[in-house]
């Protein structure tokens, strides 16, 4: 009985292409899953959660910019953040790692089948009719094609050539290994020996089964995460440190960063370092026009063509070009209007400014000419995930104020700059503006250099909202807070004269808030007219601490408790740090028809260093000053 084999060739294609299809999405479905378990927030490296925790304690702080546990939280929060990114980041790479790791294990079970088909390849050249040597090479080719996606066809001895894409990994009895491993920019390449001086590569010819499933992965998928991962981390450790730097801390300091400084934030390549120009600088101009997660390639040469722009400089042109892509791989030229180009003259050295970002390439006219064309490729740092981490440790450096007037107190010469000192020296601080920390440093100096023998530490202490003045030296030391002579009391919350004995101490008995004012008998009385200077009362604003708003309000209260029957409007702006004064009706009351006065200058008149008022206000009937 004869024994026959039965095979369709044109379905063996079919079902051996959509074997290698099904084992692709296979792997890339089980790649997925590994990546939303590295974001997943049950996870350790989840980041969404720590994102919205981080940008909460900054709301949470704006609400209580003085409150040293929301300072602290903020400081966690932060330092939480970042140890996620870093850990996702770590996560990330560590699965490439993996995917490069069984990419090879396979490119070593590809070699491992393409010698076992060789040898059957020769079995059944030689025994034509071995049907079941034909099935197990069959078998092979099909575990083939879940690996990678291959084309097989038989020659007239019955042996299979194996071919991806043109490049034979079989051909009858011979055999070229693949090898699977990564370039300079971290990119995995697969490559068959055939035998030549280099190997040659196929990485752009592997179209299914798993190993295009991990190509897809590591090099698309997962680059893309961690290149959006980098550029939040940039993008946010950026911005957050361009405002925080602006901004004042408790202390008084301000210039401090808020994350930790990025190494580098760009890298750049040359395609002709020996030659031609180089990247010298690479600065960010405008962080609101950058996109991080974008590269750029800058080219010239002395022909031009589409999206060149030329430099004019001697009888010669060089022409310059700015590409960008978000995987460098593929390119778009960005437009010549949106980049800027300074040749500098024939010494150079070259700028182009584009999207935000300022690069300068060194090289005279001749030196570029010379090359004739040159490639720099620009990226963002791709480690800022992992480098990511606060700078700041000290709550009270946490910038939470833009440094305005509503976080500092002003000393006015003959004003408000003076205390009393053991009932005999009069102690003068120098005019200025002074945060807290600031006031208690200016004090403490002042009554040293004053008072012979005297040795004090003036503290603020940020948690408290308080001041405390320790005495260090061996006699008493009197601060006479109470004395008619002393005028700077209310910066302070002394409610009475501190008598300190050696080594003793006293604290405010009030609490001293940024951006508020003390009230006392000393500063609390302004002259006011309601009929054009005809006649005066002195009205009196209610003691107790206030912020510059609600000492608009308590102001208003005032004058319309004059007499009980006009209207008043009294209001602080927050960005000119004035506070307007308007003659009008503005709660359904009576209107003065009459013009007011605010006789700042009186010498019954003691809140006129509060309000900021240099000379009278006679205030017209619907007018302000």
């Amino acid at each position: 009985m004869e024994i026959k084999r039965m095979y369709d060739s044109f379905t063996t294609i079919q079902l051996r292409a959509e074997s290698s299809n099904l084992s692709y999405w296979e792997a890339y479905g089980d790649g997925t899953v590994t990546l939303e378990n590295i974001f997943n927030e049950a996870s350790d490296t989840g980041v969404g959660t720590a994102i919205n925790d981080f940008f909460n304690s900054w709301q949470e702080l704006a609400q209580n910019p003085e409150g040293y546990a929301q300072r602290t939280a903020l400081i966690k929060n932060a330092e939480y953040l970042a140890s996620r990114i870093s850990r996702a980041y770590t996560s990330l790479n560590d699965e490439r790692t993996e995917i490069l790791r069984g990419s090879q294990t396979l490119a070593d079970e590809v070699n491992t089948i393409t010698s076992q088909i060789a040898d059957l390849n020769g079995k059944i050249a030689s025994s034509p009719g071995t049907l079941d040597l034909k099935d197990q090479r069959d078998g092979l080719v099909e575990r083939l094609n879940q690996i990678l996606k291959v084309t097989t066809f038989e020659d007239n001895m019955g042996r299979y050539t194996v071919l991806v894409s043109g490049t034979p990994l079989v051909d009858g009895g011979r055999t070229y290994e693949l090898s699977a491993e990564i370039d300079s920019d971290n990119t995995m390449r697969f490559k068959v020996d055939l035998g030549q001086s280099s190997l040659t590569d196929i990485t752009n010819f592997v179209s299914g089964g798993e190993l295009k499933a991990n190509l897809d992965l590591r090099d698309t998928k997962i680059a893309g995460f961690i290149n959006k991962l980098n550029a939040f981390a940039l993008d946010m450790s950026l911005t957050i440190n361009s405002y925080h730097e602006t901004g004042y801390g408790l202390d008084g300091s301000t210039g401090n960063q808020f994350f930790k400084e990025v190494s580098d934030i760009f890298f750049s390549t040359d395609s002709a370092p020996s030659s031609g120009g180089s990247v010298s600088t690479m600065e960010i101009r405008d962080l609101n026009l950058v996109n991080f997660e974008k590269r750029y390639r800058i080219d010239y040469n002395t022909s031009g063509g589409t999206g060149y722009q030329k430099e004019e400089v001697g009888a010669t042109d060089i022409y310059w070009r700015v590409q960008e892509s978000t995987d460098g791989k593929t390119w778009t030229t960005v437009d010549t209007s949106n980049v800027i180009v300074d040749d500098n003259g024939a010494a150079g050295p070259r700028t182009l400014e584009f999207q935000g970002i300022r690069i300068q390439i060194n090289g005279t006219q001749a030196a570029l000419l010379s090359a004739s064309t040159e490639q720099f490729d620009i990226k963002f740092n791709n480690n800022a995930a992992l480098e990511m981490a606060v700078k700041i440790t000290d709550p009270q450096k946490v910038a939470a104020a833009a440094g305005d007037d509503d976080t500092r107190f002003t000393i006015t010469a003959g004003q408000n700059d003076s205390i009393l000192i053991n009932g005999a020296t009069t102690v003068t601080l120098t005019a200025g503006s002074y945060t807290r920390f600031g006031l208690a440093a200016e004090l403490e100096s002042e009554i040293e250099a004053a008072v012979a023998g005297s040795d004090i530490t003036v503290a603020f202490d940020a948690q408290t909202n308080k001041f405390k003045i320790i005495n260090n030296a061996a006699a008493n030391i009197t601060l006479n807070w109470t004395d008619t002579t002393t005028t700077l009391e209310h910066f302070f919350g002394f409610n009475a004269d501190s008598i300190i004995p050696e080594n003793g101490f006293d604290t405010s008995d009030l609490e001293v808030k940024a951006g508020t004012v003390i009230i006392d008998s000393s500063n609390n009385a302004i002259r006011f007219s309601e009929d054009n200077g005809s006649t005066y009362a002195t009205i009196t604003i209610a003691n107790g601490i206030y912020t510059r708003r609600e000492l608009a309000e308590v102001l208003e209260d005032a004058m319309e408790s004059a007499d009980g029957g006009y209207d008043y409007t009294v209001a602080y702006d927050t960005d000119t740090k004035r506070y307007t004064v308007t003659n009008d009706d503005d709660d359904s009351g009576t209107a003065n028809s009459n013009n007011i006065v605010l006789d700042w200058t009186h010498s019954t008149t003691t809140a006129d260093g509060i309000f900021g008022f240099s000379s009278n206000s006679v205030i017209a009937a619907a007018s302000d000053s």
